[in-house]
C-alpha cells in the first residue's frame, strides 16, 4: 500500500505519460528525470529491443543519470552490443515468458544479478540445455556492457513493460543502495501507465520532424495498406489496414516492406523514396488493398453457382491470392478441409483451375 505521498507522486508521473510528444526522440526520454525522482533512483534507463524474423535491433535507448561515455551514446553501445549477443540473457524479446512480464523485480546488485541470481532464473526456464547455455553466455555479454557504464555494482530494479508476450520496453533504475519494497511498489503502480504510453507509441511508430500526427491522417485515406518504413525496412508509421496485414500475416508483410532489390516483386505494392530534413532514409509504401471488390465478387459467384458460405469465404480469399495455407488460418479450420472447399468450388464453376477460378471472379 502507498503513502499518501508516493501515491500523489504516481498519479502526477501517470498523467505525465499519458501526454505522448510526438516530437520526442523516444518514447519515454520525456518522463525518465520525474522517474529516477520518484524512484528514488541514482540513474534509470528505458530501452526496448525488437526482434523481427530472428534479427535483432535496438528500437531506442535513454538513460538520465548515468555516466556519459564520451566515445558513443548508450544507445550506440547498447546497439553495437546487441550485434554480438546470441541470446539476451534471462528473457527472449520476441516472445517474453509469462512469468517476465509486468513484474518489478528488484536484486542486490547488477553484478550479482547477472553473476548469481539470473542464472538461476534461467536454470528455471522450460527451455532446452542448449538455449539456457546461449542465454547465460547473453548474460555475460551483458555484464561487461554493465560495467562499461559503471553500474554493473548497483542495485537494480526493473520492470519489463509487456503487451501479452510483445516487450515494449525495458525500464528501470539503479543506486548504490538496495532498492525497498515502497520502490517496488511504485514502479508497479506505474506499469499499466507505462504500457499504454508504450503501446501508443509502438503504434506511432519512431516519428521523427517528418512524421507527424498530420502524416498519419493522410496515411488514414489511402486506399489500402499504407506504411513509412526506414532504410531497413522497419515500420517507422502505418495506418489501419497496414496494422491489419502486419497482425494477419507479419512475415510475408515484412518481407514486401524490405529495401529494393530484397524485397519480393509484387504488382499490388507501390514503393516511394521520401526525402526529409532531420530525419535517415524514409520510404512509403502503398499495398493496394482489393479486399472489398474480391469480397463483392465472390458474394456474386456464389449466387450464381450456388457456393455454401464457406465455399464463399474461400473463394473471397483465393481472389486475394492467399495460398490455401493461410486461408485455413484465417478462416481457424485444417489446411485440408480448405483444399476439399477448393476443389468443391471450383467443381460448381466448372473451372479446371483455381487460377480460372480467380479470374472468372475477378473479371
Amino acid at each position: 500500500m502507498l503513502e499518501a505521498r508516493d501515491r500523489a507522486a504516481v498519479v502526477e508521473l501517470q498523467r505525465e505519460l499519458a501526454v505522448v510528444e510526438v516530437t520526442e526522440r523516444g518514447p519515454l526520454d520525456a518522463v525518465l528525470p520525474r522517474l529516477r525522482d520518484v524512484l528514488h533512483a541514482e540513474k534509470v534507463c528505458a530501452y526496448r529491443v525488437r526482434a523481427d524474423d530472428d534479427a535483432w535491433s535496438l528500437d531506442f535507448a535513454a538513460e538520465h543519470g548515468m555516466l556519459k561515455k564520451a566515445e558513443r551514446t548508450i544507445a550506440e553501445d547498447l546497439d553495437a552490443t546487441l550485434g554480438t549477443l546470441d541470446r539476451l540473457g534471462y528473457y527472449d524479446p520476441a516472445r517474453v515468458e509469462p512469468a517476465q512480464r509486468n513484474r518489478a523485480l528488484a536484486t542486490v546488485s547488477a553484478r550479482r544479478a547477472l553473476t548469481g541470481d539470473l542464472p538461476a532464473i534461467i536454470d528455471a526456464l522450460r527451455v532446452s540445455p542448449e538455449e539456457k547455455e546461449r542465454r547465460l553466455e547473453g548474460t555475460r555479454q551483458l555484464a561487461r556492457f554493465f560495467a562499461r557504464w559503471g553500474f554493473d555494482d548497483d542495485c537494480q530494479l526493473r520492470v519489463l513493460v509487456c503487451d501479452g508476450p510483445s516487450l515494449l520496453g525495458w525500464v528501470g533504475g539503479f543506486r548504490s543502495e538496495a532498492f525497498d519494497g515502497r520502490a517496488a511498489s511504485v514502479l508497479r503502480a506505474l506499469v499499466p501507465a507505462l504500457r499504454e504510453r508504450l503501446k501508443v507509441r509502438a503504434r506511432l511508430g519512431r516519428l521523427g520532424a517528418a512524421v507527424d500526427p498530420l502524416s498519419r491522417a493522410v496515411l488514414e485515406h489511402v486506399a489500402g495498406a499504407a506504411f513509412i518504413v526506414d532504410a531497413r525496412g522497419a515500420v517507422v508509421l502505418a495506418n489501419t489496414a497496414a496494422q491489419a496485414m502486419l497482425a494477419r500475416a507479419p512475415r510475408e508483410t515484412r518481407a514486401m516492406l524490405k529495401p529494393p532489390p530484397n524485397a519480393p516483386r509484387v504488382a499490388a505494392v507501390t514503393s516511394v523514396d521520401l526525402a526529409a530534413h532531420g530525419v535517415g532514409a524514409l520510404r512509403l509504401v502503398i499495398v493496394q488493398d482489393d479486399a472489398p471488390r474480391a469480397d463483392h465478387a465472390a458474394r456474386a459467384i456464389a449466387l450464381r453457382h450456388g457456393l455454401t458460405p464457406r465455399e464463399t469465404q474461400v473463394l473471397a480469399q483465393l481472389a486475394r491470392g492467399v495460398s490455401n495455407l493461410r486461408i485455413a488460418h484465417v478462416l481457424g479450420c485444417a489446411e485440408r478441409t480448405v483444399e476439399v472447399h477448393v476443389t468443391r468450388l471450383l467443381a460448381k464453376m466448372e473451372c479446371a483451375t483455381r487460377a480460372e477460378a480467380i479470374a472468372r471472379t475477378l473479371a
